[in-house]
């Protein structure tokens, strides 16, 4: 695609999902920001402690804000200043640590004041503090605070300053002290405070502010801004007088709704390349505290300027893009997710709950998710998901032979607890999961014949049962290495291989009943099955990599080639039916063939689940970004059953693309 054509489809796209916001985008008092977007793809914003202990918030799309801590407690805050409070946070990622300079100070102790640096190994904290870097009276600056850290040819370097100069100095390469014999250079006068230097197109552009921060509707804080070819300087206004002499460029100032606009935030880029900016500001409406704001910033003859010149009421939202895969699942919650039962609907309109033993299926897409995006959200989906399970389903006692009415609803249940326990650690989904197994084990191991039956009337074996069952079995013993779990595997695949597996072409029996007038004679259904086939490639696989035996991968291998030359269609799509409950079977095979290709080492199937993905996305429902189990015709726009929308998106957490694009800080 040439960059015209590219074009177009970006602002199409951009255009296609416009939303607006409104200012304040936080209406409580979150004084001088500081931003980044993080390793999980949420944006972290922290603030002088208005909220003690210094309050962070997390955004996905930079409008919408949800506070998730504070950076320290009252046993890990700073001590250096010991009434001080801490202001002016500026946070930073150096190496594999987020790094966050902090102002400490009483109001007025401008020789007593200083800054100070933590760290921490996520963004939400905890952080740990490292001590003071200096102090005012150690240095010889008076009102030494409101930190900007900025890394340039190779070097780190600190700047800071309050209405008495602005000033930086070089830092040692782990960001944690001033570098020996470092001596601090003065870059602007002493109108200034809040700095940020942001390097753009050959020149850096020192952002600060001027006037009265804190004084409610007499606030007079104005957001400047000056340029320079070099880092320390000298910076100047567009008529060339120098930042040294307090000249600069108004980019910010009051209107009739907000006064006091001021120390902004670093900028940040959104998918588009807009770049944004956000500071604090204080309503006329609601003075109470300095409330956050945010604004486009655009660059017009190499200056920056917002639009009006003072804060917007309400304007287009950045644009960010979400990966295909996230965009997926969060389309498939918001259509099917009921989060007051905390499980899923059986359709879009929200009527019904879906079938117990879907429901774990879906926990799946949730849990493969997680493991992708590392994303809080989802980890805390994870949580509500099972707390739903526990209140429809007789907190998990499977002894109900109301709730659990045929043994494999038991297992999917089973098999899902335990992968929750691989992923959280948490105890209580590994004490759900043994304790299901062995109830499963007691009640449907056929001891004289072998396999399992698949109800509680022992009339017939499925291998809906008896693989799922290997699979359980597989996972707790990946977690407790108790052999008892293994040798059970062994011995419920090898009966099934016997009864269940055609080992000329790879298909996989539905199921067996014995024949009523011959005594241990079977009559096998040979229908295929999508989700059948998956749990034998899970539990080959997963015996493969537990004993090494070739013979369990080549089974495997068998079993997914069937899929692909004799039950997919012309075009390699995978196949569907049209059954009650039959629509999950693509979502059941994205969870094991992925398991082929990462521990079978066997990334042949790579491109073909690829070309599902893209074929089943293109022809998605775009008002709503649903797919349908269909992936050859448009997704229909009406009511439709979560069943029929699960494939594509359970597919797409496990063969996902990389984000193209991704916004930027600093």
């Amino acid at each position: 695609m040439n960059k015209l054509l590219l074009s177009i489809a970006l602002l199409f796209c951009i255009s296609a999902n416009a939303q607006q916001y409104s200012n304040p985008v936080v209406n409580y008092s979150l004084p001088d920001p500081t931003v980044i977007k993080a390793d999980d793809g949420y944006y972290y914003l922290y603030a002088t402690e208005n909220i003690r202990n210094l309050p962070i918030h997390r955004s996905r799309d930079l409008v919408n804000w949800t506070m998730v801590g504070t950076a320290f407690t009252k046993e890990t805050r700073p001590t250096f200043e010991p009434k001080g409070n801490l202001w002016a946070p500026d946070i930073n990622k150096i190496g594999n640590k987020y790094i966050m300079y902090y102002s400490m100070s009483v109001w007025g102790g401008e020789w007593t004041c200083g800054i100070g640096v933590a760290e921490a190994d996520k963004p939400e904290g905890p952080f740990t503090d490292k001590g003071k870097l200096f102090r005012s009276n150690e240095i010889g600056i008076q009102n030494c605070i409101d930190p900007f850290y900025i890394e340039d040819g190779g070097k780190k370097y600190l700047f800071w300053g309050s209405f008495h100069g602005i000033y930086g100095a070089e830092l040692t390469d782990d960001g944690l002290a001033l570098k020996k014999d470092s001596r601090p250079v003065q870059v602007a006068g002493d109108a200034y405070e809040g700095t940020y230097i942001h390097k753009r197109d050959g020149y850096y552009y020192l952002f600060a502010s001027i006037g009265r921060c804190c004084e409610g509707l007499n606030s007079t804080y104005t957001t400047v801004v000056g340029r320079s070819k070099n880092l320390f300087g000298p910076y100047v206004d567009k008529k060339g007088k120098p930042m040294m002499e307090n000249h600069h460029e108004i980019l910010i100032g009051k209107n009739e709704a907000f006064v006091g606009p001021g120390h902004n935030s670093e900028i940040v880029t959104d998918d588009a390349g807009a770049d944004w900016m956000f500071y604090h500001a204080v309503s006329v409406a609601n003075p109470e505290g300095r409330v956050l704001m945010m604004d486009r910033v655009d660059w017009q003859k190499g200056w920056p300027s917002v639009a009006g010149s003072t804060p917007s009421l309400k304007a287009d939202a950045p644009f960010i893009a979400k990966e295909e895969a996230t965009a997926a699942l969060d389309a498939f919650n918001a259509a099917f997710y009921n989060p007051e039962m905390k499980l899923y609907a059986i359709s879009s309109d929200g009527k019904g709950r879906a079938a117990i033993w879907v429901q774990a299926i879906y926990w799946d897409m949730v849990m493969n998710a997680y493991k992708r995006t590392k994303s809080p959200e989802y980890r805390r989906l994870m949580e509500d998901i099972y707390q739903g399970g526990y209140e429809q389903y007789d907190k998990y006692n499977w002894d109900n032979k109301i709730e659990w009415f045929i043994y494999d609803d038991m297992m999917w249940w089973i098999i899902s607890l335990a992968r929750a326990y691989e992923i959280t650690g948490e105890p209580k989904y590994l004490a759900h999961a043994s304790s299901g197994f062995y109830h499963v084990w007691k009640e449907s191991y056929d001891k004289e014949r072998g396999g399992m039956w698949w109800n509680f009337k022992h009339d017939g074996k499925m291998s809906c049962i008896n693989y799922p069952t290997v699979v359980g079995a597989m996972t707790l013993y990946n977690i407790t290495h108790d052999p008892d779990y293994l040798e059970k595997a062994k011995e419920i695949y090898a009966w099934s291989l016997g009864v269940f597996f055609d080992k000329k072409n790879g298909r996989v029996a539905d199921n067996m009943h014995y024949h009523f007038q011959r005594q241990n004679s079977m009559d096998i259904d040979w229908t295929t099955q999508l989700y059948n086939q998956a749990t034998f490639i899970g539990s080959a696989v997963m015996l493969y990599k537990a004993t090494g035996e070739e013979s369990y991968l080549k089974e495997a291998i068998l079993a997914a080639d069937h899929v692909r030359r004799e039950m997919c269609d012309a075009d390699g799509l995978l196949p569907f039916k049209n059954g009650i409950e039959q629509g999950i079977y693509a979502a059941i095979f994205a969870q094991y063939i992925i398991r082929l290709i990462e521990d079978g080492n066997q990334p042949q199937y790579l491109e073909w689940l690829r070309r599902n993905i893209d074929t089943a996305w293109q022809h998605r429902d775009k008002k709503r970004n649903l797919t349908f189990k269909n992936a050859a015709v448009p997704c229909p726009d009406g009511v439709m059953e979560s069943y029929d929308a699960s494939g594509c998106p359970a597919l797409m957490q496990v063969v996902a693309k990389p984000e193209s694009c991704a916004a930027t800080t600093k």
